[in-house]
């Protein structure tokens, strides 16, 4: 039996276990009470040998695709030992920017791929804020990933990164719908509780992408919860101009973790595998 297949051997053990995983609040909300999802992410992580929390902590459904992060994609690449070491050469800047991946191989060839702003204003991957705000990170990850699906695609199964996804949902946008025409509110009080709902969708929307997207950390955690309990719970259009705020706040603080910082300090040199 194939390893991606032993973990059913047991189905009904394995099946309890997603089960219970999947009423923990550590997860992300397209695992939350969804066993039948956490047993795909089970299977996704025997087969790569992973523990089962970062498998679920990196993959996404976007437009109806799963997807897995950049950062798991290459750190996955790492894992199997596909190559000796990783490094990133920068050149240029502004729109000129370009980042090549060149992986050192086992029999010490190399293999490469570049990535540049050009290719990303291009393909609409620009539209995209993240790329406005920290292209350079955006190239590498974008050059390692075409790396891998080039030259050792046996790393990604054919699976697309989140960063990918999220490009192509922005590009491939449909155009919204003619706004219907609603009437007026009769009154004053009918008035206010429409503003309240309106400003009640936009809030629930912005939370839930801002952690879907992994924007949570232990650096924004408290000020996140506040939101949430103002917009979950929250009786006025004050608490919902508050909840607003926050999220205002929340927004400037640039988005970082482990994987990020260790590409981000390691532009020219080596990276032992």
């Amino acid at each position: 039996m194939s390893n991606a297949l032993a973990m059913y051997a047991n189905f009904d053990q394995t099946n309890k276990i997603a089960h219970a995983l999947s009423q923990s609040e550590l997860l992300p909300p397209h695992f939350r009470g969804k066993p039948s999802n956490v047993l795909i992410a089970l299977e996704f992580a025997h087969r790569n040998d992973i523990a089962p929390f970062a498998a679920m902590q990196s993959m996404f459904v976007i437009s109806g695709k799963v997807g897995m992060t950049a950062a798991m994609a290459i750190s996955l690449a790492r894992k199997h030992n596909v190559w000796k070491s990783i490094r990133y050469v920068s050149e240029g800047a502004g729109n000129d920017m370009q980042v090549t991946a060149i992986a050192k191989n086992h029999d010490d060839t190399e293999a490469s791929s570049t990535v540049t702003m050009k290719m990303a204003n291009d393909a609409g991957w620009t539209k995209n804020a993240v790329w406005r705000s920290i292209p350079e990170q955006m190239l590498k990850y974008r050059a390692a990933v075409f790396l891998i699906r080039a030259h050792y695609p046996e790393v990604l199964f054919g699976m697309y990164t989140k960063e990918e996804l999220e490009d192509i949902s922005i590009v491939n946008v449909t155009p919204e719908p003619e706004p219907k025409v609603i009437t007026a509110p009769a009154n004053k009080e009918e008035k206010e509780d429409a503003k309240f709902k309106l400003k009640k969708d936009y809030l629930i929307k912005e939370m839930t992408r801002f952690e879907e997207r992994s924007q949570v950390n232990e650096y924004n955690h408290d000020s996140f919860s506040k939101m949430c309990d103002l917009v979950i719970e929250g009786k006025t259009i004050k608490d919902l101009d508050d909840a607003y705020k926050i999220l205002v706040e929340l927004k400037k603080i640039p988005v970082m973790n482990e994987n990020d910082i260790e590409i981000g300090k390691n532009e020219n040199s080596e990276i032992p595998s």
